[in-house]
């Protein structure tokens, strides 16, 4: 049988000392992990599409839009739902819902790309 996973610091690094650490310490994996992506797609095909995020979606196998739902969002750029949802409730990030309609949120691809500069990089 697998043993479960165990969290293991970096070489030179204390253990974190509570769950909210580890929690802290996972987020800025992902975040890292998000803004490595993001610099790796940030190339050659990123200024052919004009976008990052727009590349970092058709990359993820993902046809060119300007703006996608949040869940299509999450999947492109690796960052959970829940954490882009937390980032507009506090203003961080904004995004549009079709009018007449109370869900289907859509976040523009420029968008994207402004908030992970100021968030991410």
């Amino acid at each position: 049988m697998n043993s479960p996973m165990k969290y293991t610091p970096p070489t030179g690094q204390e253990p974190p000392a509570t769950d909210a650490d580890v929690l802290a310490a996972f987020f800025e994996g992902v975040m890292q992990s998000a803004s490595d992506a993001l610099r790796r797609l940030s190339g050659k095909r990123s200024q052919r599409l004009g976008s990052p995020a727009l590349a970092m979606a058709v990359e993820a196998g993902f046809e060119p839009q300007m703006a996608y739902t949040v869940a299509d969002t999450a999947r492109y750029t690796g960052i959970d739902k829940q954490t882009l949802y937390r980032e507009h409730d506090a203003g961080r990030i904004s995004w549009i819902v079709p009018k007449g309609c109370e869900r289907g949120a859509r976040i523009s691809v420029y968008e994207v790309d402004r908030w992970m500069e100021e968030n991410v990089a």
